[in-house]
């Protein structure tokens, strides 16, 4: 490993501990912290949202667009388009941790939804995303399943 890929991994391993502790601090204290004190508080959190969902549309945007209009000058970008799509997803559904203020008290909002709340649908239909990304990227990766991973395709005999 070269030494600008360790301390990159340093550097980064760094900022992570320091934003966890931050995140610790708050759920210690309360989102008063985030000084969002109005009935509205779309802040650092729901912007994050916003863009993880953007970035994650993007990539399925792409990668369809290859396959419903037959573009072959980019198809080598289709599994990295849906790769990056469940990524995404997967840090807009992670970055909504936060915005609950108590992430452990999650279940009661899966055991008892209001329906009202813009937060259960985000919940529903992040997973429902993160399940379409994932099935999605399942079947680009089919034809290279070979070797090692061969156990995760699907056998089909004619």
């Amino acid at each position: 490993m070269s030494v600008q890929m360790k301390s990159g991994l340093w550097v980064s391993g760094a900022l992570f501990l320091a934003a966890f502790v931050v995140w610790l601090y708050q759920l210690r204290e309360g989102l008063i912290l985030t000084n969002m004190v109005n009935s509205y508080s779309w802040g650092l959190y729901i912007s994050g949202l916003a863009f993880f969902v953007g970035n994650a549309a993007g990539g399925l945007v792409l990668t369809s667009s290859i396959y419903l209009f037959g573009v072959k000058q980019i198809k080598p970008l289709a599994k990295l388009g849906a790769l990056t799509a469940f990524a995404n997803v997967t840090a807009a559904m992670l970055i909504v941790l936060p915005d609950i203020g108590r992430p452990l008290r999650l279940y009661n909002l899966l055991l008892h939804p209001n329906f009202m709340s813009p937060l259960v649908w985000d919940v529903l239909v992040l997973n429902l995303y993160a399940l379409a990304s994932a099935v999605y990227l399942y079947i680009l990766m089919l034809p290279e399943l070979t070797g090692r991973l061969s156990w995760l395709a699907v056998k089909v005999d004619n």
